[in-house]
């Protein structure tokens, strides 16, 4: 008969090979599959060399069984993270400092506060985000450990701080960004979905979403992300396909291990110490989708806000935003209030409103959008809206914005936008207004930027920005910034990106935080200098 020695020679050599490995094997069950298809096809061979078949089939029975047995092995935690290393190197220019839109100085010694290089304004910050799931049946413990420099000196999320230097080293730091059990449950028959413990969420930019500061500069998914960070739970109920959120805790106290807190929201002098809030989300048929909510944001600090308003330590938000589209078209509709309580009583109900239309036609490479809004002067929500140079949250405005991109290619993407705006009180109001004299008073906003993508390892960006206040009375502030990027991807899980910013701006003798922020920009209230931003990321 056929001589099939040599065949089965390999299979005796493939089983031994098998049994030495198989205790660190994971994926080789389509080589036992095969080998067992061998021992099936050459059975009386086999037998037939006196090779006990029944066996090696029950061997690599065992065996299958073992590697299934690997292979669906979960372990108790899921743990992947991200770290970054952010250098960051500032300096001046024809002996002024330079500002970001922030209001923080860049280029200045740290030492004797005056204009310098980018060796004496030069810092490495550090960070890592280790995050982590439990992988069993039933509740789920997740959450995110923060271990490094940077939040000691950057500051909390959201952190505003005009007049300080950029990034002068802070002490390393670790702290819980969220640690959350995640659970499915009903009541009174209805089904839910709950997270307790720190937890995070966000409702809409007119009614609760956290401001950042850091993005010019350091890329940060959880920074960007405009969710408020509190210790306490979230329900999610599903009512077919509207949805109904319920949340609240304690926000504040939420520090480091050296005592910075997450991200704490001003109230008055104190700051908001608990919150609770129903957002009600439901769907317009299949063109849109309406926002409806309603927040209590708490203080344990009692401020006398002065006049009639008198003493406050609660702030009620309310109001919705709707998104509709219409084949090309999307429209974007909110309207929000903020109100300031004593306990349950009333004590500011006025010039506390906000609103925004927006109409923007999509047609695949190019999109047009145009809107309005108005903001008044004692809006006061915790809320993120955009800020015109240096002048952050801002208030008291009305006015037109315009907006265009062209995507000349699927790599090459043009853009441009415009906001024309004016004041609408002649008194300043609570909130942060740089806008006195009414109507008199107007700010031209602008930004026009390309962004290349080269290859699948480069990409190149650019940005212009020019803001001008034009003051019925005064001097006529103009403020602009330049700005170019490269991102450099390293492999599917790392990326090096350098940035380059050059504020030029003037505020012509400006006092205050928004122009001149602790007097840095001297008599002329002049800010000129640059910003070099490198971060490596790396995922793991």
């Amino acid at each position: 008969g056929t001589d099939y020695s040599g065949e089965i020679q390999e299979l005796k050599d493939q089983l031994a090979s098998l049994k030495s490995a198989v205790s660190g094997m994971k994926d080789y069950s389509g080589d036992i599959a095969e080998l067992k298809k061998l021992a099936k096809e050459f059975e009386k061979e086999l037998a037939g060399l006196g090779v006990n078949v029944e066996d090696m089939k029950k061997t690599l029975a065992d065996h299958e069984a073992r590697l299934k047995a690997l292979e669906s092995y979960k372990p108790a935690l899921d743990i992947h993270g991200q770290a970054d290393l952010l250098v960051l190197a500032g300096h001046s220019s024809d002996g002024n400092i330079g500002i970001l839109h922030s209001g923080e100085t860049i280029g200045q010694d740290r030492n004797t506060g005056f204009a310098t290089g980018m060796t004496r304004n030069f810092s490495v910050l550090h960070q890592l985000e280790l995050n982590f799931k439990s992988t069993n049946e039933g509740p789920k413990v997740a959450g995110t450990l923060v271990i490094g420099n940077v939040l000691s000196t950057l500051g909390s999320y959201g952190a505003y701080t005009p007049g300080s230097q950029l990034a002068v080293e802070g002490a390393s730091d670790i702290y819980l960004q969220d640690l959350s059990v995640n659970y499915d449950a009903s009541l009174v028959g209805q089904g839910f979905s709950a997270q307790v413990g720190r937890v995070h969420t966000k409702v809409g930019h007119y009614l609760f979403q956290r401001s950042e500061y850091t993005s010019e500069y350091f890329t940060n998914a959880a920074r960007e992300s405009g969710d408020y960070y509190f210790d306490g739970g979230i329900l999610n109920f599903k009512f077919g396909k509207a949805g109904l959120k319920v949340f609240g805790g304690r926000d504040s106290a939420r520090n480091s291990t050296n005592g910075t807190d997450l991200n704490p929201i001003g109230l008055g002098n104190g700051t908001v110490d608990q919150n609770l809030g129903v957002q009600l989300m439901f769907p317009i048929g299949e063109m849109g989708s309406v926002n409806l909510a309603y927040l209590w944001l708490d203080s344990n600090t009692r401020t006398n806000f002065g006049g009639t308003t008198g003493i406050v330590n609660r702030m009620n938000v309310y109001g919705g935003e709707i998104k509709l589209k219409f084949d090309k078209i999307k429209l974007y509709g909110a309207y929000s209030k903020s109100q300031l309580n004593e306990n349950n009583s009333s004590r500011l109900d006025s010039d506390n409103a906000a609103w925004h239309a927006q109409a923007t036609y999509d047609a695949g490479k190019f999109q047009l959008g145009a809107g309005f809004r108005r903001v008044e002067k004692n809006f006061l929500a915790p809320g993120e809206w955009g800020q015109f140079g240096t002048w952050q949250s801002p208030v008291n405005f009305e006015g037109f914005n315009v907006s265009a991109s062209f995507a000349a290619s699927s790599n090459v993407t043009i853009w441009g936008m415009g906001e024309f705006v004016k004041g609408v009180s002649n008194t300043a109001g609570f909130g942060n207004n740089v806008l006195t004299a009414g109507s008199d008073d107007k700010i031209d906003d602008y930004a026009v930027g390309a962004d290349f993508k080269l290859n699948n390892m480069f990409d190149v960006n650019l940005k212009y920005e020019d803001t001008k206040f034009k003051f019925g009375a005064g001097t006529q502030p103009k403020q602009r910034w330049y700005t170019v990027g490269v991102g450099y991807n390293l492999g599917a899980t790392s990326k090096l990106s350098f940035k380059y910013m050059f504020s030029d701006v003037d505020n012509a003798g400006r006092a205050g935080t928004t122009f001149n922020p602790g007097g840095l920009g001297g008599a002329n209230s002049v800010f000129k200098g640059g910003l070099l931003a490198t971060q490596l990321t790396v995922k793991f």
